[in-house]
């Protein structure tokens, strides 16, 4: 489809919506008069084909004298060997404006050339630029303007190439490749939704250049997976940072560059609202590799960098630092930050500056909250034991009455035989038992001249179940002894769970054992009444010797210091032996690094606290169990350290624990 015009005033319109294969231009439309305007609407597929006479585009528009603007709106699709929209105009006042919804792809996209005085180029686009060699070529005597709310792409990664007077690029859509601009002021406002992929290098050249990334937009600096990618701005004034400059896919070792002159300190990068750094970062010893953004100039504001860890495996303690942004410039040292240190296991990862004249921010390791888990957990794995302990020990209550001949209460005076017609063997028993034991913890760590603080709160829930069969005989070696034998398995499962850290642990296991009781005499026993009654049991000035509890405590149940128990029998229809109670007890423990003490020694320069506490069962009745929580290696000593005086480093740990069991006899 071919037109022109040669008279004043003589302006074409072209409306096409059918599909074109042409050899040479699609649609070809040229005037020569003054205020001969060219309009070209098109909604149909073009196909052109370059001969040996011809250029091969899909829409050739030309005007050549004043007042004679090109209008062009593109609606359908283009492919071609030449251009896909070449747009020329040569007199004064002369605009060119390029409206695209549709998808272009020939060698370049579009080509817009307005060399009369006062004449500029507009090109907005909605749909797809794609060019095999360039996206967009443009020259101008007053200006250009490109707006994007679609995709911009090269083959050559040239996406845009702007001469003559100044540019201004509006984008809400994709751009992907490098720029070229020109040497008057240029501006690149990337835009909310905006997503800038740079490639190469990107060249704003001369002028007072500005590129502003706004909140909601990005700067997408790294792709591919495979490879470390490296891009830049060269010959850019000032960088204004309200949105997110990334480097993250999953690959280490990408940069981004951004400078005025390269090496020089004549750029300016300012952050403000949600500036943010996204760099992926291998969290591990030193030598590590992270991706590395680099600012050749001086930088105000701030940013937050945000981390993706490519280390799979737990991070090690790092002092040397894994350098992430470069400033050449002027920086005060807090212009770059984590939200939170990066957990891995023992150590957390935070970021600090190290000044070299003007500074590197850099990843370095601390001792974590993961590090004083490990103490923790060894209590609580000595709590497992000792709980369901206890349910062996309700058993041994057990075992104390059928030594006394199978009675429920201790033998009376004048009391010879068992109950008549009871016989204790063989016999089958079951025991079960839950508890709850809930703590509150903090450790305080200082580090390169930082201060830490975890929260350890935490709880850990026991259940545990344990059988058996007895086997016995009496008058063994004499008259009035007793053996009793037997079997026992049982399983048992704990969770442990850290509420404050990424942290949950659980244990299960089975248990098995023999048995064996001999007595030539009975022994008393602890009668669980049928009537509710408490207890309790004071801890004595020196926390060593506790209060003897009154006998008419249940057996099963046990009072830890400052702890009250409360044990109520079943129904009426069970035996005297078979009762249900519940414990709950509070114990605060503290301690600091005292030289007048014999306190834990620790690694990495964290704290250890230690105490014992003392508690109430059935045989022997009173003991030990004890409580620890530390950071890093320690070595617990025998006598706690009580006194609290003045120390850098802190630990404290509050336990509290309450527990239900039922038992049938």
């Amino acid at each position: 489809m071919k037109t022109g015009s040669y008279g004043a005033q003589s302006g074409i319109t072209l409306i096409n919506s059918g599909g074109i294969t042409s050899l040479g231009d699609s649609i070809y439309a040229r005037t020569v008069g003054v205020g001969s305007k060219v309009s070209v609407l098109n909604s149909g597929d073009l196909n052109a084909s370059q001969g040996p006479k011809t250029t091969g585009d899909g829409i050739y528009a030309q005007t050549i004298l004043s007042d004679s603007p090109i209008d062009i709106v593109n609606q359908g699709n283009k492919t071609g060997e030449d251009d896909g929209i070449d747009a020329r105009t040569y007199g004064a006042n002369s605009n060119i404006t390029v409206t695209n919804s549709g998808a272009i792809d020939p060698h370049v996209g579009v080509y817009a050339l307005a060399l009369g005085a006062g004449s500029r180029n507009q090109i907005v686009n909605s749909g797809s630029i794609y060019g095999l060699d360039a996206a967009i070529l443009a020259v101008s005597y007053a200006g250009t303007k490109i707006v994007n709310t679609g995709d911009i792409s090269a083959g050559t990664d040239f996406t845009i190439g702007v001469y003559g007077a100044s540019t201004e690029i509006v984008n809400q859509g994709h751009i992907t490749g490098f720029v070229v601009l020109t040497n008057s002021s240029d501006s690149f406002d990337n835009q909310a939704g905006g997503v800038f992929e740079t490639k190469l290098i990107s060249y704003f050249n001369g002028g007072d250049d500005l590129f502003r990334n706004e909140a909601g937009a990005t700067v997408l600096a790294a792709t591919d997976p495979k490879e470390s990618e490296h891009s830049s701005f060269q010959g850019l004034e000032r960088f204004e940072n309200q949105g997110l400059i990334t480097m993250q896919d999953r690959q280490v070792g990408d940069s981004f560059e951004i400078a005025n002159t390269v090496g020089g300190r004549d750029l300016a990068f300012v952050a403000s609202g949600k500036s943010t750094l996204g760099v992926d970062s291998f969290l591990g010893k030193p030598g590590s590799v992270s991706d590395t953004f680099t600012i050749n100039g001086d930088v105000s504001g701030k940013t937050v960098v945000k981390v993706n860890n490519t280390n799979p495996g737990p991070g090690v303690f790092n002092k040397v630092g894994i350098p992430v942004v470069y400033v050449n410039g002027n920086v005060k040292g807090d212009e770059f930050f984590l939200k939170k240190p990066i957990d891995t296991g023992f150590f957390n990862y935070d970021l600090f500056f190290k000044p070299t004249g003007s500074g590197i921010f850099e990843l370095k390791s601390v001792p974590g909250g993961g590090a004083p888990v490990l103490p923790h957990l060894i209590t609580n794995v000595q709590d497992v034991f000792h709980t369901t302990s206890d349910t062996w020990f309700d058993r041994t209550a057990d075992l104390r009455v059928l030594l006394n001949g199978g009675a429920p209460n201790a033998p009376q005076p004048g009391d010879t035989e068992g109950a008549p017609g009871i016989s204790i063997t063989p016999a089958v028993w079951v025991r079960g038992g839950a508890h709850w034991i809930g703590r509150e913890g903090d450790e305080t760590t200082k580090q390169f001249g930082r201060t830490y603080e975890y929260k350890l709160d935490g709880n850990l829930n026991v259940e545990d179940f344990q059988s058996g069969i007895d086997f016995g005989k009496r008058d063994l070696l004499s008259e009035g002894d007793i053996l009793v034998f037997g079997l026992l398995g049982g399983w048992e499962h704990a969770d442990v769970n850290f509420n404050a850290l990424n942290r949950q642990f659980n244990m299960s296991g089975v248990q098995a054992g023999a048995y064996a009781t001999f007595s030539r005499t009975g022994f008393s026993s602890i009668r669980c009444s049928r009537r509710t009654s408490s207890t309790t049991s004071k801890r004595s000035p020196d926390f060593r010797t506790p209060s003897t509890p009154p006998a008419s405590a249940c057996a099963p149940m046990r009072v830890i210091a400052s702890a009250a128990s409360v044990a109520a029998p079943l129904s009426s229809r069970l035996p005297p032996l078979g009762c249900c109670g519940a414990t709950w007890t509070a114990l605060r423990l503290a301690a600091t690094r005292s030289p007048s003490t014999k306190t834990p020694t620790c690694g990495a320069g964290l704290a250890c606290a230690s105490a014992r506490a003392w508690r109430f069962g059935p045989a022997p009745p009173w003991s030990r169990s004890s409580s620890a929580a530390c950071g890093g290696i320690c070595r617990a000593t025998a006598k706690p350290p009580w006194s609290r005086a003045a120390a850098p480093f802190i630990s404290r740990i509050t336990r509290k624990m309450c527990g239900a069991r039922c038992l049938r006899a």
